[in-house]
């Protein structure tokens, strides 16, 4: 839109806003007004005479008329970067923006004309462009001479740096989101070999010796060679004590003829609490593939959606970390698959299997890998023999 007005600032505002950015004690603001389809300098460069943004009650007579239109730019006492690459190309003829960092006062008073508002509107960018976008950080934008003062200036800042508001559950939620992406992110470092930077992002409660106990158990079944072994799998449900602030064993089991499939149901009663809460089950298991007699570990994290949002970024932002504990301290190696469920009925034999072993070990243990799609035949051809 800027550009369909065809108004530039004209070579004395050009030459004024370069002096200011010169000499950066002598200008505080400038006063630009659109006349003769140009921008041009309305009122002599103010000087300071006190910080930013108390100087701005100085500009209110600038902003007298009812219904005129102008623009101030206004010198800060923050430092802004000097433009570089692209942004230095695309504007050749702008001020060096090494210094301080500029802001524009759109003044637009409700009874302007709707033309002049228009065409202010569409003139700003085409005013910041022409001086070097790089110098400046901000617009405001008034409607009243009050709005343009220092207190208008401290409301809109204050306004500008405020969170978003937020209700009590919608900020619980931002923090479940917020520690569900840092796990993420660490568990992606923790793949990449990098887990010891970003541990720190998450968590990290100890382990309380009921847990400790109960886990060394199931590190020496997990090890335990599973054709010598008649067990079916160890299961071992953990929860976080908020008050001791550390992982406890909140119920121990051994897996039936079921295996993983029966995981749900031996878990049940170990997991029921009112209202449902989150848990970690962590299993080792037996199981069949190649028909071979197997062992694996399985970590699962149980997020019943009914769950409260404090206690969900609770494990959310603990997982990873004990994740690690767990693989370092009690396995002999990683788990064979760490899962996010709302309940356990979704954890099922096969999937596991399938997890652990893709198709093409499968395809190495004999088994038959399924055929591609395979093309049709060509109208008025004979369907080729099978």
């Amino acid at each position: 839109m800027s550009n369909q007005t065809g108004i530039v600032p004209d070579a004395e505002l050009i030459a004024a806003f370069q002096a200011a950015q010169r000499a950066p004690d002598g200008v505080r603001a400038l006063h630009v007004r659109i006349a003769n389809e140009a921008l041009v300098l309305a009122s002599p460069p103010l000087a300071p005479a006190d910080a930013f943004p108390a100087d701005l009650d100085r500009l209110q007579p600038w902003f007298e008329s009812a219904t005129e239109p102008s623009f101030a730019l206004v010198r800060t006492d923050a430092p802004t970067a000097a433009p570089s690459g692209a942004a230095a190309a695309a504007a050749p003829n702008a001020a060096d923006a090494r210094g301080d960092a500029w802001i524009v006062l759109h003044y637009v008073p409700d009874r302007a004309r709707v033309r002049d508002k228009m065409l202010y509107a569409a003139s700003r960018a085409s005013l910041t462009k022409a001086l070097g976008d790089a110098c400046f950080c901000e617009t405001v934008h008034g409607t009243t001479r009050e709005e343009m003062s220092a207190a208008g200036y401290a409301r809109h800042a204050r306004h500008r740096d405020a969170e978003a508001p937020l209700t009590a559950r919608e900020r619980e939620a931002r923090d479940v989101l917020r520690a569900e992406q840092q796990s993420a992110a660490a568990a992606a470092d923790a793949a990449a070999g990098t887990a010891g930077r970003s541990a720190s992002a998450g968590l990290a409660f100890p382990i309380a010796a009921d847990a400790d106990a109960a886990l060394a158990a199931l590190g020496a079944a997990a090890a335990a060679d599973a054709t010598d072994d008649a067990s079916n799998g160890t299961v071992v449900v953990l929860r976080l004590d908020t008050q001791a602030e550390q992982f406890v064993v909140a119920g121990r089991a051994d897996l039936d003829a079921d295996g993983v499939d029966g995981l749900a149901r031996v878990a049940a009663p170990l997991m029921a609490t009112t209202p449902p809460t989150p848990a970690f089950v962590v299993v080792a298991y037996a199981y069949r593939h190649g028909g071979v007699r197997r062992r694996a570990t399985l970590f699962v994290y149980v997020c019943p959606p009914a769950s409260p949002i404090k206690g969900r970024m609770l494990y959310s932002a603990s997982k990873v970390a004990l994740i690690e504990t767990i693989q370092r301290t009690y396995l002999n190696g990683g788990f064979g698959r760490t899962m996010e469920v709302d309940g356990l009925e979704e954890v099922l034999d096969e999937e596991m299997t399938a997890h652990l072993h893709p198709p093409a070990e499968s395809a190495i243990a004999g088994q038959t890998l399924p055929t591609g799609f395979a093309r049709p035949t060509r109208p008025g051809r004979p369907r080729p023999a099978t």
